[in-house]
């Protein structure tokens, strides 16, 4: 790549090309790579890891193995400090707390909401998260309804909101998920975990079992999801009322 610095005698600023009694240098810079291109490009889409997650999550270890036990710089409270504290059981399992809530990630019902019986005791995923508002489905409450119209599983209250939803979660790459993909019914939340919401994402399921191309493991119906104003979730979150968790896909390897 060469760059090219121009100064004319006349102190006017000239366009290209030089004017003769100009003085030219050339710099000439070398990149260490030319095949990769540059995250700034304007023709280029921005670079981003392919497991983003993860790369975060490792990013957050490595930040508190490098502090010193018991030690800060920041001037901060202890509980606070520790709000990016990051437990990694194995190489592909990790789980952090994050500040705000995004899509894919959990929120812990903490003892603060003991004394609301329809959130007590829950752990909710995050579907979705725009500039508005925020959907998420309550994963540890089985329903009254032992069993769906469409599947033989057991059916989940999934929040106070009426409408039926299915989680799958599926293994990347394989057969399965390249079959949810193609069917344009579900979405993906995080990777391998998708939900649709419609009554023929019900019906896509329970085929999908009777051609035993999906087990009852892979997949959870729910009856009712969750919907928040972002600024009321804000202010729960705020008040500690739930913890929010980022954690790795394959803690949904099972949903039954």
């Amino acid at each position: 790549m060469e760059i090219t610095c121009s100064s004319a005698n006349s102190g006017k600023s000239q366009p290209s090309p030089l004017p003769e009694n100009s003085q030219r240098h050339v710099l000439t810079l070398r990149c260490c790579s030319t095949a990769i291109p540059s995250p700034l490009d304007d023709n280029k889409a921005p670079i981003v890891h392919p497991d983003w997650r993860s790369y975060r999550a490792k990013l957050v270890t490595n930040e508190q193995l490098s502090r010193p036990q018991g030690s800060s710089n920041l001037p901060i409270d202890p509980p606070i400090e520790n709000r990016h504290h990051s437990s990694v059981t194995s190489e592909n399992t990790w789980a952090h707390i994050l500040e705000a809530p995004e899509k894919g990630c959990l929120l812990i019902a903490t003892e603060k909401l003991d004394g609301v019986n329809i959130f007590k005791q829950t752990v909710i995923l995050i579907l979705s998260v725009d500039s508005k508002c925020s959907t998420g489905v309550i994963l540890n409450k089985p329903s009254s309804m032992t069993r769906s119209a469409v599947t033989d599983g057991q059916l989940y209250f999934g929040g106070p909101l009426d409408d039926d939803l299915v989680l799958v979660s599926l293994k990347k790459n394989g057969d399965e998920e390249v079959m949810i993909k193609r069917s344009g019914i579900f979405e993906e939340v995080i990777e391998g975990l998708y939900y649709g919401t419609k009554q023929n994402s019900l019906c896509c399921v329970d085929e999908m079992v009777k051609r035993d191309e999906l087990r009852v493991e892979d997949f959870r119906v729910f009856e009712g999801y969750c919907w928040w104003d972002n600024k009321k979730l804000r202010d729960e979150i705020k008040s500690g009322s739930w913890k929010v968790i980022a954690c790795s896909p394959n803690i949904f390897s099972s949903l039954n």
